[in-house]
């Protein structure tokens, strides 16, 4: 009869242990967790902001034309300005002193604006985040009624922030190979793009890696496939100097292209600095409101 006497008072204190419970978690949910949201559009407006791009919802967000200074410090091979305005370079004056032991003269790298180079790493940044900034728009004043609601509203904003900043840490480095033989022909483009146009011997490529942007130049020797070396690019392959290919977006060009010198110059996008640490911060605390959640479960 003692054991039975005892099961009331435990019961009773399970019970009020359910309802404390409870109370914590719709605190969790109604105080807290609309808190964090608060914190998260936040960092995804910070992110935004630095994109430099506008949208309809943050009508406050402007692209402003911003200066870059492209330069080596190895006996000033590469000197010059590039602008960037929002997720293009609108501008370019450069100058390359070409690689050479005999006779170096100077290749001048210019983008005329009305053909703006457009980066496109920087266009799907701003694309994820702006998907996760109208998520936010979508959450904000939103009453939660469960743990798995805000859980795959987290995980659709850790969805886009991880797709943006992976835009920014993973570029696709292309071979110039395949620069030149890509499907949607590029040289027509470039010669409209570059004023003056590049030489034939002469390739750029641009891309972003982190906060850091990318020039990448090429230079080539030009000859008849029998006068080429056997040293051919096969995609995946890494190797640069003496790989020779043939450009097949030139009908009937009878063109080797040897690759006999190659160049990179970077340049810092402080604005991009802001980008990734805003949505490292935004991710973290995604991260913390999971884990609230499911320790509110247990």
């Amino acid at each position: 009869m003692a054991a039975f006497a005892n099961v009331t008072p435990l019961r009773q204190q399970l019970q009020k242990e359910n309802v404390n419970k409870g109370k914590e978690f719709q605190w969790l949910l109604h105080y807290d967790l609309p808190q964090d949201f608060n914190r998260l559009g936040e960092f995804i407006k910070i992110s935004e902001q630095n994109l430099g791009v506008m949208n309809v919802i943050v009508e406050d967000s402007e692209a402003k034309p911003e200066n870059f200074k492209m330069t080596l410090p190895q006996k000033d091979l590469v000197k010059g300005i590039i602008t960037i305005n929002a997720d293009s370079i609108t501008k370019a004056d450069i100058t390359v002193t070409r690689p050479s032991k005999v006779n170096p003269t100077q290749v001048s790298i210019g983008i005329r604006e009305c053909w703006p180079l457009r980066l496109f790493q920087l266009r799907d940044a701003t694309r994820f985040v702006n998907i996760a900034l109208k998520s936010f728009e979508q959450t904000k004043g939103k009453l939660f009624k469960s743990g798995d609601e805000v859980c795959k509203i987290i995980d659709n904003f850790m969805n886009s922030l991880s797709q943006a900043e992976t835009a920014l840490i993973l570029p696709t480095i292309r071979h110039p190979a395949e620069i030149l033989n890509s499907e949607s022909s590029v040289i027509p483009i470039m010669i409209n793009m570059f004023d003056p146009p590049l030489p034939e011997d002469v390739l750029t490529d641009f891309y972003i890696n982190r906060d850091q942007l990318i020039m990448k130049l090429y230079f080539f020797n030009l000859k008849s496939p029998n006068q080429a070396s056997q040293i051919q690019y096969k995609p995946g392959n890494t190797s640069l100097i003496g790989t020779t290919f043939i450009n097949t977006q030139l009908s009937g060009a009878k063109v080797m292209y040897e690759i006999a010198h190659n160049m990179q110059v970077e340049t810092c996008i402080p604005r991009l600095s802001n980008v990734l640490r805003s949505i490292s911060l935004a991710l973290r605390l995604c991260q913390q409101m999971k884990d609230k959640v499911q320790a509110s479960r247990t």
